[in-house]
């Protein structure tokens, strides 16, 4: 199991429950092209984006499948700071993966030989937080059968886009209508326990091997597909966007065991 330090276990949940705005904003890649993803707080003047089936961290990051990594922002020049800061030089016009080197440090793409160039690895900061957006709510209530009545109670007691919602805090809302907030909490919970073991699986695998992860292990859509040469430390760079991470981050919960 990975260590604690490395965005896990989350501490808290930011709820994004206000409906998505008419004019969504658009989201940019570094180099200031347009991103096919989803704004994960679309109520701030500025956020982060991630693909719409993987889950923002509160730092600007992606995750989904076991895999972190730098999707877009609503910032054109990525000046803001709410732009996740990390491999933004890397496929500067698409996503781009992190891979872990050791429980405190990460480097950018998927090749072994990066963790071995210090200048090449980094710490994350605050990663204890997950930003939940309102349509992955709704997902996870319908995953676990829930009336989408009592969802929208739910919706009118956490509306506050800026509040950081603690599990305990969550639980609380969640006994006062009944208990569904109950129900995606421990739902939420396991996504993130699966999440991690999945990454603990690949770094595990990748550090032991110079092989790119299975096949089961990663989506085609993997950022890290074609290696090319940077000074002495070799990137694999990603052809798609945000990481394109697999779906079944939502989707697989109902046929998970």
């Amino acid at each position: 199991m990975l260590h604690s330090k490395i965005f896990a276990p989350v501490t808290s949940i930011l709820l994004v429950s206000r409906p998505l705005l008419v004019n969504a904003q658009q989201c940019y890649y570094p180099d200031g092209s347009a991103a096919p993803d989803v704004p994960c707080n679309s109520s701030a003047p500025v956020s982060a984006c991630c693909t719409s089936f993987g889950f923002c961290l509160t730092n600007g990051l992606c995750l989904g499948s076991g895999v972190l990594s730098r999707g877009s922002c609503t910032d054109k020049e990525w000046k803001d700071e709410s732009c996740a800061q990390y491999c933004r030089n890397d496929n500067p016009s698409g996503g781009f993966g992190l891979m872990p080197c050791s429980f405190e440090t990460f480097t950018c793409g998927f090749f072994p030989d990066n963790c071995r160039v210090p200048s090449s690895t980094f710490s994350i900061k605050n990663a204890d937080g997950l930003i939940l957006r309102s349509s992955q709510l709704t997902s996870m209530m319908e995953a676990a059968g829930i009336d989408q009545g009592p969802a929208a109670n739910v919706k009118t007691r956490v509306e506050d886009d800026n509040k950081t919602y603690t599990l305990a805090a969550m639980a609380g809302v969640g006994a006062g209508v009944g208990g569904p907030l109950l129900v995606v909490v421990a739902i939420l919970s396991y996504l993130l326990v699966r999440d991690r073991k999945r990454m603990a699986a690949i770094t595990n695998d990748t550090l032991s091997s110079p092989r790119s992860p299975k096949g089961h292990e990663m989506s085609s859509g993997s950022p890290w597909n074609s290696p090319g040469p940077e000074g002495d430390v070799k990137r694999r760079q990603s052809t798609k966007g945000a990481a394109e991470l697999s779906p079944e981050t939502v989707h697989e919960l109902e046929t998970s065991k």
